[in-house]
């Protein structure tokens, strides 16, 4: 019984020993095709002189719209949308521009993201208002 476990040790080592012979480089690996926004949010704390709430962008992957609803008074007026820090969340190893936590001017009715994977591949995402 000794020598059984003696066996299956040492066959378990071995095994062990040669899944961890493949080559696991990252490098290796091909580029990241992700290129999506996961979340768009305009936080009051962000933005102390320009909102008055928080604004949450609601987004529809499928279109690449994000739909950014402003309440009465959670802004002081329409320049104040002028230099807005929008904070950002984006796929793994992608990058955006403009990037995340600059000031964007959003007076105008559409602004645009562009989202580029690490492949190199890219993504625009419209931002659009909307006042309630």
């Amino acid at each position: 019984m000794r020598r059984l476990r003696i066996y299956l040790g040492v066959l378990l080592g071995l095994m062990f020993l040669q899944g961890c012979d493949r080559e696991n480089d990252i490098n290796t690996l091909p580029p990241s095709n992700l290129r999506t926004i996961v979340s768009f949010n305009l936080y009051r704390f962000n933005n102390p002189l320009n909102l008055f709430s928080s604004v949450y962008g609601t987004i529809d992957e499928a279109n690449k719209i994000i739909t950014l609803r402003f309440t009465p008074g959670s802004y002081p007026n329409l320049d104040s949308l002028r230099s807005l820090w929008p904070q950002i969340y984006i796929a793994p190893w992608a990058t955006v521009s403009p990037d995340n936590l600059q000031p964007v001017d959003l007076r105008p009715d559409t602004v645009e993201f562009t989202v580029t994977a690490q492949s190199g591949k890219k993504a625009v995402y419209a931002v659009v208002k909307k006042f309630n």
